[in-house]
C-alpha cells in the first residue's frame, strides 16, 4: 500500500481503509500490528457496520480507530422509536468519549438528517445525498451548514 501512495504521490492521510466490525472483534496480534502501523502512516480506519457484531469497548479503544459507521439498520429505525434513538445516542457518547467520529450509513430522509444532527453525529452517509454514481463523475458534497464537521 505504501508504494502505491508514493507512486501516485497520495497523502496517506487521505486514505480511510474500511474494515468491518467483526474483523475488529476478532483480529490477532498480527491485524493488530498492521492496522498500527497503518495510523502511524496517517491512514484513517473506519469501523463499518458497527452495531451489527458483538463489539468489545476495550479493543475499540486499544485499536484506536478513527470513525465508527453505524450500520444502516439502525439509521432507518431511528425515526421510529426511542429505542433506537437512545442506541445511536449511546453510540456517538461512546466514540466521542474514545476520540472517534461517528457516521450514520443509510440516511435516506430529512427527518434522519435532523435527528442525527441533534445527536452531534458527524457524518453521514446514503441516498438522501447520492444514489450510487460512477467513479470518473465528482462526487456530491453538502455545505458544510447542511451537516456542519467538527474539526
Amino acid at each position: 500500500m505504501y508504494f502505491a501512495l508514493k507512486e501516485h504521490n497520495v497523502s496517506a492521510s487521505l486514505v480511510e481503509l474500511e474494515i468491518t466490525e467483526l474483523s475488529v472483534m476478532t483480529e490477532s496480534n498480527r491485524v493488530s500490528t498492521m492496522l498500527a502501523r497503518l495510523q502511524e502512516k496517517g491512514i484513517k480506519i473506519l469501523v463499518d457496520d458497527f452495531g451489527t457484531g458483538y463489539s468489545s469497548l476495550s479493543q475499540l479503544h486499544r485499536l484506536n480507530l478513527g470513525v465508527l459507521k453505524v450500520d444502516q439498520s439502525f439509521t432507518t429505525a431511528i425515526n421510529k422509536s426511542n429505542e433506537s434513538k437512545v442506541f445511536f445516542t449511546a453510540i456517538i457518547t461512546m466514540a466521542h468519549a474514545l476520540g472517534m467520529r461517528v457516521a450514520a450509513e443509510g440516511v435516506e430522509t430529512l427527518a434522519q438528517i435532523e435527528i442525527l444532527k441533534s445527536l452531534q453525529c458527524d457524518e453521514i452517509q446514503g441516498f438522501y445525498i447520492s444514489k450510487p454514481i460512477p467513479r470518473r463523475n465528482e462526487q456530491p458534497i453538502l455545505p458544510k451548514w447542511f451537516f456542519p464537521v467538527k474539526e
